[in-house]
């Protein structure tokens, strides 16, 4: 995410004031204290959610018109991308949100051109997985529960080593990282049409 950020900061920052914009959100406590459920999970995405469904968001109320500095943040919110267990060499996803499937779809052949031009390794979208037929609760559940559009990029199935001790640096692989800040950066660029 900061690698998309750092790519892209100076196109964003010449691009004209357009009502598209891009803002990282980091969450915490997305684990469960005892066992997972609805209301044992995803405090933090939670809380913001619950947070912009009423109010302004303080970071970007300087930057708005008069007309919309009261406006809550979540009626600015265009699209929401979560990404989550990104990096390791079995990374694989599928489209898991119906509402957002097609824009699964055109992600999937931006993939496709970045690949037979080179500039990366392999592919990972699926697109042979019926959109929405599996389910996988995160961060994002809250946003969904508020109508928010999202697109979930999940390694499904989960990486080998999730959750067992060698989930650490070294099931990280370089040319994934690489691969999928390139598929990121090319998307939002993409989306908020900066033309790069």
């Amino acid at each position: 995410m900061l690698d998309v950020a750092k790519g892209l900061a100076k196109r964003i920052d010449q691009q004209p004031s357009t009502d598209l914009s891009l803002q990282l959100v980091f969450f915490d406590g997305e684990e469960a204290y005892h066992e997972w459920s609805h209301s044992d999970s995803t405090y933090g995405s939670r809380h913001l959610a619950a947070f912009w469904e009423h109010n302004p968001d303080p970071a970007t109320v300087s930057g708005l018109s008069a007309a919309t500095k009261h406006r809550p943040e979540l009626e600015r919110v265009d699209l929401m991308v979560l990404l989550d267990l990104i990096g390791s060499r079995d990374n694989e996803f599928v489209a898991l949100q119906v509402p957002t499937a097609k824009l699964f779809t055109q992600l999937s052949a931006l993939e496709k051109r970045l690949h037979r031009a080179g500039h990366i390794s392999r592919t990972y979208l699926n697109t042979n997985f019926v959109p929405g037929s599996g389910a996988i609760d995160d961060d994002h559940r809250p946003f969904v529960e508020r109508n928010v559009p999202v697109l979930h990029l999940i390694s499904a199935p989960f990486p080998k080593v999730w959750h067992t001790l060698g989930d650490d640096a070294s099931a990280l692989d370089a040319t994934v990282i690489h691969d999928m800040s390139l598929i990121m950066r090319s998307f939002v660029a993409s989306y908020l049409r900066l033309g790069v």
